[in-house]
């Protein structure tokens, strides 16, 4: 199996040192239409730097929210390349958080984030290492606060739409992909400072749906009928032809996703129960609350809890993780 060929780019802004951007009143590089960009922050490829990449995305459990997708990143720093307070090095003045940071593996991105931390340690034989702590786009929107609003009558997705497009959000329509939603969203009030990232996942809880950041950073979001697409990976713990060789897999067999009594509560509405009772006989009652969703009714608000019960009554038997060495 060939070697994955993983590179790390951070964006930087290198125009105080020349190089080939745009420059004013410069006889080659100040004429327009040329092969010379504008300055600023640009990816800068530091992959000779890294010793380690590690890469945590996703959720584990159907019924949990995403949650920031989390990059760290370990960077040989013997010479103080990374030190913020190394005014000899080419970054100084570049070693902050909010910069963008960019993981690909044979040429595919795979992680799309901004830097949280720079934290760096030295040791007395003069090892140093500078390692990066990244989050992926819900660390701006989780510090996006939003304006006291009353939102119009809409389907979920439009709702999104609408949140992502508020000024005070402002993300970028080329960085999203919203899926049409299928659920129809009450009109409420936003409380003045009420968190974006928190009133998505509202929406989210609402449509039954998925809200996510993508590798390449864009804000995903798929209704509660998506189907992921279909593919075949073989692994196998022997010679299986084109199989990938694990060393450890871990199976699941339990109470995880196990749900039999579902109560929903709309926004100024009752309490909705579904309870599946062959399922309670058989393992007691285990209960899934959700409140304050956005559904016009409570004919709704039970629907939605039927259709819960009528998913998570049973044991789930799942691949919890695998292992593979590279």
């Amino acid at each position: 199996m060939a070697v994955p060929q993983t590179k790390v780019y951070i964006a930087f802004d290198l125009s105080a040192l020349g190089g080939n951007f745009f420059t004013l009143n410069d006889t080659t590089k100040g004429l327009l239409d040329s092969a010379f960009g504008l300055g600023g922050e640009l990816l800068t490829d530091v992959t000779n730097y890294v010793e380690s990449v590690s890469i945590s995305r996703g959720k584990s459990l159907e019924l949990d929210r995403y949650s920031a997708g989390n990059l760290v990143v370990n960077l040989h720093n013997d010479s103080r390349t990374f030190d913020p307070f190394n005014t000899a090095s080419i970054y100084n003045g570049n070693i902050l958080p909010r910069k963008q940071i960019v993981v690909e593996t044979n040429g595919n991105r795979i992680f799309t984030g901004y830097i949280d931390d720079w934290d760096l340690s030295y040791d007395i034989s003069g090892k140093s290492y500078a390692t990066v702590t990244a989050l992926d786009g819900f660390m701006l929107l989780a510090a996006a606060e939003l304006q006291y609003a009353t939102t119009s009558i809409q389907l979920s997705s439009d709702r999104v739409n609408a949140i992502l497009s508020k000024p005070e959000v402002n993300w970028p329509i080329a960085n999203r992909s919203i899926e049409t939603g299928l659920t129809t969203l009450v009109d409420d009030k936003i409380p003045q400072n009420d968190n974006a990232l928190g009133y998505l996942q509202l929406v989210e809880s609402t449509e039954n749906g998925m809200l996510f950041m993508n590798r390449s950073g864009s804000v995903r979001f798929k209704n509660r009928l998506f189907t992921p697409t279909s593919s075949s990976i073989i692994f196998a713990d022997d010679a299986t032809v084109g199989g990938i060789k694990y060393t450890n897999i871990g199976v699941i067999y339990g109470s995880e996703n196990l749900y039999n009594r579902v109560t929903v509560l709309r926004l100024d509405g009752v309490d909705q129960t579904a309870d599946s009772t062959t399922s309670q006989s058989a393992y007691g009652i285990s209960a899934l609350n959700l409140s304050g969703v956005l559904l016009q009714t409570d004919a709704e608000a039970l629907d939605l809890a039927n259709y819960l019960v009528g998913l998570y009554d049973q044991p789930e038997l799942r691949i919890s993780e695998v292992t593979v060495n590279l």
